[in-house]
């Protein structure tokens, strides 16, 4: 476990900024608003019981094509969350960590797990992370077993099961739920949450349908 002062700052701060956007999702709708409930207990609970785990940097080519600061905009509610991410990006795990990718895919597609099982900071509960897909990328239909995941636009827009999903808006991903990605002219930022089977979660597996 790593915990110097630097990465207690930077990672309780990255903590501050994405509990303040789920904050901003509470009045979504009944479904929406359950799993975003839920997430804020987690992170709550992750106050008294904070855990960083050390994780080796990793970069993909995405990331250099298209760096966290180049998603800044300066007139977005995301900026801060945003700037904290650029700050500690070279401490970032980029991973693919999925078999059978798809060639085509793997240039323009990269996940990082912020908090969670295999996260930067430790929680069995749930998982978040941030998404980066480049512009005119096919994530295919795909599903996570006994999972529950809500995406949360950044920066840029992708289409979710073939809806438009702009910044700001979100998209949840029923139980099992297969579901596929698509982006347009530009790169797009999505924050994404898990909740469901704590063994699932742990494994933070991903299988092709």
């Amino acid at each position: 476990m790593q915990n110097t002062q630097i990465d207690v700052i930077n990672w309780h701060e990255l903590l501050r900024e994405v509990e303040t956007i789920f904050l901003s999702e509470q009045n979504q709708d009944s479904p929406v608003a359950k799993h975003v409930a839920q997430i804020l207990k987690n992170i709550e609970y992750l106050r008294g019981d904070f855990k960083i785990q050390s994780r080796q940097p990793q970069m993909k080519k995405v990331n250099h094509n298209y760096p966290l600061s180049s998603f800044i905009n300066f007139s977005s509610d995301f900026t801060p969350l945003i700037n904290v991410l650029n700050q500690v990006s070279d401490l970032l795990r980029w991973e693919q960590d999925y078999k059978n990718l798809p060639s085509d895919l793997s240039d323009n597609f990269a996940f990082c797990n912020l908090m969670g099982h295999k996260g930067h900071v430790f929680n069995e509960n749930m998982l978040i992370g941030i998404l980066v897909l480049g512009p005119h990328t096919h994530y295919p239909k795909h599903l996570h077993d006994d999972i529950q995941e809500l995406y949360i636009c950044l920066s840029g827009e992708a289409t979710i099961n073939g809806k438009t999903v702009n910044e700001s808006e979100t998209s949840l991903i029923g139980t099992s739920e297969a579901h596929d990605l698509k982006t347009g002219e530009k790169p797009c930022l999505l924050l994404y949450s898990w909740l469901g089977n704590k063994q699932m979660l742990a494994v933070n597996g991903m299988r092709f349908v």
